[in-house]
């Protein structure tokens, strides 16, 4: 899709929690959780027209919000607790400074809850932990054998 110049948008996961961090999928999807909303900043835009953002897959308003006379806009646009897991795309449309229709699309991942989106961290981590602890403990039965041969080569 093209933007045309002088027009700007960026779209971020916004997590209901205050300690919980935006994420990006390794595919580059905006990863949400249920109840998280969707940060919306633009310039550019013409003042005072209304802005919309959907997601698809099935079509859902969001919501709309109204350009700032210096043509910027900042809003966040809560998902629903009814948004099904997967894959979708957010749109934001609204009109440039030349009153032209513009329209950028993000990719978004949706994850379940944010419990479920912590765990499925966690778990990465944990996983990570433990592969971690295995090749050590290999590596010092690796230290130990050698130790021992020679010790043995050394006294006999």
């Amino acid at each position: 899709m093209v933007i045309p110049t002088g027009v700007s948008v960026t779209i971020e996961g916004k997590p209901r929690s205050k300690s919980a961090t935006p994420t990006i999928s390794s595919s580059g999807l905006i990863q949400v959780a249920n109840g998280d909303g969707l940060e919306v900043t633009a310039s550019g835009l013409k003042p005072g027209t209304e802005v919309a953002v959907w997601l698809f897959s099935t079509p859902r308003l969001l919501g709309t919000a109204f350009v700032n006379a210096d043509g910027s806009l900042s809003a966040v646009f809560e998902l629903g607790s009814d948004v099904p897991v997967g894959q979708h795309t957010a749109q934001v449309s609204g009109l440039n400074s030349k009153g032209e229709i513009v329209a950028f699309n993000a990719g978004v991942e949706l994850i379940g809850d944010r419990v479920q989106m912590d765990m499925a961290t966690d778990m990465s981590l944990t996983s990570l932990l433990l592969a971690l602890g295995a090749s050590l403990l290999v590596a010092m039965f690796i230290v130990v054998v050698i130790m021992r041969r020679r010790n043995r080569e050394a006294t006999s």
